[in-house]
């Protein structure tokens, strides 16, 4: 009648319970920085990175090579997505949509976007290549696109879903925050949860998130 026992078919091990209370994982556990399959983000944080530094629009783009490992390749099948739901598991379409809009939201899940000649264009730019490199986990990316007027550009990501590190979290703070405030506003922010276990009154740092 245990918890363990509720969702384990046959017997379990009553020793897997012994630090139940006093171990806690959930501090241990990261984000998912875009929506759709875990083995997209690290390409799909390579593209957005490498469009937003080198200001490339999706007409610059002859072609896009993602590098992902074997195990990646074998979850994402979909190359042709019709629908939201087989393009929750297409980096075809989870880089289109970077190369697109910059970002990728939930909203984008839409059959209507899925299915837009402007999306599908930018995903038969992509192609698929294995990355076999031991500097990479199964998570690891590379991609590389190649413009129109002959220019490369090579960016390499790691995004593991129990990894995240300061710079990849003050990043995506950034990058949400920046959406709906300004950048003053957001360092200040940014500062104020930085020290806020120092913190007596946390009215200055609440009064940034009023909404007007």
């Amino acid at each position: 009648s245990s918890v363990e026992g509720s969702y384990s078919p046959g017997e379990y091990d009553p020793s897997t319970l012994d630090t139940f209370g006093d171990e806690w994982h959930f501090m241990d556990y990261g984000y998912k920085p875009f929506p759709g399959i875990t083995f997209m983000h690290g390409a799909q944080t390579a593209l957005q990175r490498m469009v937003i530094r080198e200001d490339i629009e999706p007409d610059d783009v002859e072609r896009i090579t993602v590098h992902l490992d074997e195990q990646g390749w074998d979850t994402l099948r979909n190359e042709e997505p019709e629908d939201p739901f087989a393009a929750i598991a297409s980096p075809e379409f989870g880089l289109a949509v970077i190369l697109r809009e910059r970002d990728h939201h939930l909203d984008h899940f839409d059959a209507d976007y899925v299915t837009a000649p402007e999306t599908k264009a930018q995903m038969a730019k992509v192609e698929r290549a294995v990355l076999d490199d031991d500097d990479f986990d199964m998570f690891g990316a590379r991609v590389v696109v190649e413009t129109t007027d002959g220019e490369e550009y090579v960016e390499e990501a790691h995004y593991s879903p129990l990894s995240v590190s300061e710079e990849r979290l003050t990043e995506k703070f950034y990058q949400c925050a920046e959406s709906v405030l300004d950048r003053s506003t957001a360092e200040a922010i940014d500062e104020a949860v930085a020290a806020v276990d120092d913190a007596e009154d946390l009215s200055a740092m609440l009064a940034h998130l009023r909404v007007e």
